[in-house]
């Protein structure tokens, strides 16, 4: 996506989105800039859903989901009744297939994916998750992709494709080389997503330095 009104209209949503996710008293015209943390999450969100893009009609960033299949869902999935594509009956779930790494290649499962009404919910709920499996970490000044995707690994957001990992609860430094690849991976995926974006904020002046230039160097 090479249009910069998309981008800048995409970053304004995400912002009115932080103020869903993190109310404040204040208002966000009170608060330090959260520029480094869009970015960051608009790069994480284009890895995983083109910002939503790959997922139409569904508000997914970041491809967050919502929760495992029932018993009864599991076997109509396996009977062919529901499949990939389909819609809980409230719309707050639609059901795709991910995959765990296994030891001979990626291992297909059903999940139900959240969805949301419009682009500020879903940006929303996925920078509430960010925020909670980085431990806050992607919301800090200095973090960078490579810095939140170890932090997003540590606490159970992506598995990666590189199978010998530990689970969920055991990843702990120092990381094994199988951990440490799906990390890099992932890293490498943000920072080129960010690479694209930044240049297309340029005439997005929130969080600038009007002397400056420059983003603010206020942590949140």
């Amino acid at each position: 996506m090479s249009d910069p009104s998309y981008w800048l209209s995409l970053a304004e949503d995400y912002l009115t989105a932080w103020s869903l996710a993190f109310p404040s008293a204040g208002g966000l015209a009170s608060e330090p800039s959260h520029r480094n943390a869009i970015e960051i999450a608009m790069s994480c969100a284009e890895h995983e859903t083109n910002n939503g893009r790959a997922w139409p009609g569904q508000n997914n960033f970041g491809a967050v989901q919502l929760r495992s299949l029932t018993a009864d869902e599991q076997a109509a999935f396996d009977a062919g009744t529901i499949k990939a594509g389909d819609y809980t009956a409230s719309r707050d779930g639609c059901l795709r297939v991910d995959t765990h790494p296994g030891p001979t290649g990626p291992v297909p499962y059903p999940m139900w994916f959240a969805a949301f009404p419009d682009r500020p919910a879903g940006i929303a709920h996925f920078i509430k998750t960010l925020y909670r499996l980085t431990g806050g970490l992607f919301s800090d000044d200095a973090a960078t992709c490579a810095s939140t995707a170890q932090a997003m690994y540590l606490h159970g957001y992506y598995e990666g494709a590189h199978h010998g990992a530990r689970p969920v609860g055991h990843r702990v430094n120092p990381l094994t080389a199988p951990e440490l690849a799906n990390i890099a991976d992932y890293a490498g995926a943000m920072q080129r997503c960010r690479d694209v974006i930044v240049p297309m904020l340029t005439g997005w002046d929130y969080g600038l330095d009007p002397a400056a230039g420059v983003t603010s160097d206020v942590g949140t």
